[in-house]
């Protein structure tokens, strides 16, 4: 029998390469991911028991196996649109949303640019820059895109004013990312993100 934590391991890690209907084995597992717009499905299969045979197959429970059950919040691809007036922060950013298997519905310099894309594409996640482009308040299209949509902010800034934050918290954003933007704090939010979605 495998060990549960590597074998567990090894499924997120091959859930995270193989997106678009690809198909592998991943040592007594066989993987197969497919991805549509918005979404990933992915189905894992065993080449053996995982729980046991016989009587004590059967008086399992019928749920994930302790560890397995938060490959859900890998599979769930979240549909984000970026406000970001830094080109290259904004290119980065947009990266990095490909890399974690979400779509980026891509990114716009400004507040009322913002406000448009949001109704436009209808994303799950903004990851919403403080001040944009024109002299625009990323908080105020933030606003605008929650009273209008119900969508959150991620915001994204390089200020650590109190008072800029305090504004913020006001529209209970999914969190505050200082820049330059770490890739693994970036993950980590996406997943917690995803799964309470």
């Amino acid at each position: 029998m495998t060990d549960l934590a590597d074998a567990r391991a090894q499924v997120l890690e091959a859930v995270a390469e193989y997106r678009r209907g690809d198909t592998t084995d991943v040592r007594g597992w066989r993987l197969e991911v497919r991805q549509g717009p918005g979404s990933v499905a992915f189905t894992v299969a065993l080449d053996g028991p995982l729980l046991g045979t016989g009587e004590a197959m059967r008086q399992s429970p019928r749920t994930a196996p302790a560890g397995l059950a938060d490959m859900d919040a890998v599979a769930r691809s979240l549909r984000i649109l970026i406000a970001e007036d830094e080109a290259l922060l904004a290119a980065h950013l947009e990266e990095l949303v490909a890399e974690l298997g979400h779509v980026c519905l891509g990114s716009v310099r400004s507040g009322p640019e913002a406000v448009q894309a949001a109704l436009e594409h209808r994303p799950d996640l903004m990851l919403m820059g403080i001040r944009l482009a024109d002299g625009t308040d990323g908080i105020e299209a933030a606003s605008a895109i929650k009273d209008k949509l119900g969508t959150r902010s991620l915001f994204i800034t390089g200020f650590g004013d109190p008072r800029i934050r305090a504004r913020a918290l006001a529209l209970e954003p999914v969190a505050f990312l200082h820049k330059p933007v770490p890739s693994g704090q970036l993950r980590q939010t996406l997943r917690t993100v995803a799964a309470a979605a």
